[in-house]
């Protein structure tokens, strides 16, 4: 322990004496205690609002990245309703275009030939191992509704391409007493292009009358994940 005189009382005493035993003088050596580490001194307590700061902060950050990420189970059910609103055993998408009716082989001119537009919505729905393909139309044109079964021949399936070609069946319930008798209706869907072509062939009164349909075919990319 180092030792000074009290610059008061010339008394000896230790320099870590804050006052001189003989006389009270403050700080009698004039010496300085030993000053605080720079880690000491930079430290203060952090106070209640600091605290609430850092507390927002995090939160702050959280919510950003389940924004960016769509974490939880909100998003992650949000996701998932978006990529399975079709069923494994029930396909739906729509067909658009022109129906083109010829009246040619009734020896009718150009003239007499006419254009529709018409909307088709098909179902293809997975009945045990085959399917069969059910379609509603703003413009029907005598064609049939509930048509193709995969186990009659009458629809083929694949993972490129759907045709269709039903047997006569079907004609008896459109045909009725009327002079207008259907006797083919065949066509295609490309599920890679999505076009789409059919052909109605009728006759009235023995004169044929054909009507093309074409067009394009929407909702296709569901239907190719599921058809092996």
């Amino acid at each position: 322990m180092a030792m000074s005189k009290c610059k008061e009382c010339g008394k000896s005493i230790s320099t870590l004496a804050k006052t001189c035993p003989g006389c009270g003088a403050p700080n009698p050596t004039g010496k300085t205690s030993p000053s605080k580490s720079k880690k000491e001194e930079s430290y203060r307590p952090k106070g209640p609002i600091q605290i609430l700061a850092a507390i927002g902060l995090v939160i702050a950050i959280l919510w950003t990245a389940k924004g960016l990420f769509q974490a939880g189970s909100a998003g992650y059910k949000q996701v998932k309703k978006s990529t399975s609103s079709i069923s494994k055993t029930d396909y739906k998408f729509t067909c658009e275009g022109t129906a083109y009716t010829n009246f040619a082989g009734m020896g009718l001119g150009v003239e007499h030939n006419t254009e529709e537009l018409f909307i088709d919505e098909y179902n293809l729905r997975k009945k045990d191992k085959f399917y069969i393909l059910q379609m509603t139309s703003n413009k029907s044109l005598r064609r049939p509704y509930q048509i193709f079964e995969e186990n009659r021949g009458d629809l083929i399936v694949s993972s490129s391409t759907i045709k269709f070609d039903p047997d006569k069946s079907w004609l008896q319930l459109v045909s009725g007493s009327s002079d207008l008798k259907p006797q083919r209706f065949i066509g295609s869907i490309s599920l890679n292009t999505g076009n789409y072509s059919s052909t109605l062939t009728q006759k009235y009164k023995g004169d044929p009358i054909t009507i093309e349909f074409t067009g394009r075919c929407f909702g296709l990319e569901q239907i190719k994940k599921y058809i092996k």
